[in-house]
């Protein structure tokens, strides 16, 4: 049996008004699972903004649902939401843009929402 440990990890997820929000991601081998994201938490209109890795160097997965939403209030959770090591269509990896620049350079959530291009 894995140590569940090896499943879970500290992310980060980028809000609609492009500040940071931390949480933690866990998975069993298929779809990440959002736990404890922080104030103001996964509001509507945040499907498509990506899951960052807990240095924000790198995208992992997208966010797709939430849990509980209620009109006007943010969820703490969400799930499933796609893991991209997983569920990236090939065709779209080789021209996939990376996101290179240290963790550092990263800080400022405006620079990351306009360096994100997939194609």
């Amino acid at each position: 049996m894995r140590d569940p440990r090896e499943n879970t990890a500290k992310a980060w997820l980028l809000s609609l008004d492009r500040k940071w929000i931390s949480c933690d991601v866990e998975h069993n081998g298929g779809l990440w699972n959002i736990r404890n994201a922080a104030k103001p938490g996964i509001q509507g209109g945040m499907s498509g903004s990506p899951i960052f890795n807990h240095r924000r160097t790198a995208a992992i997965g997208l966010v797709c649902l939430s849990i509980g939403t209620k009109p006007g209030k943010g969820a703490s959770e969400g799930g499933p939401n796609p893991r991209l090591a997983l569920d990236l269509p090939a065709w779209i990896a080789p021209r996939a843009a990376p996101i290179t620049a240290p963790p550092w350079k990263l800080e400022n959530a405006d620079e990351v929402a306009k360096r994100i291009t997939l194609l």
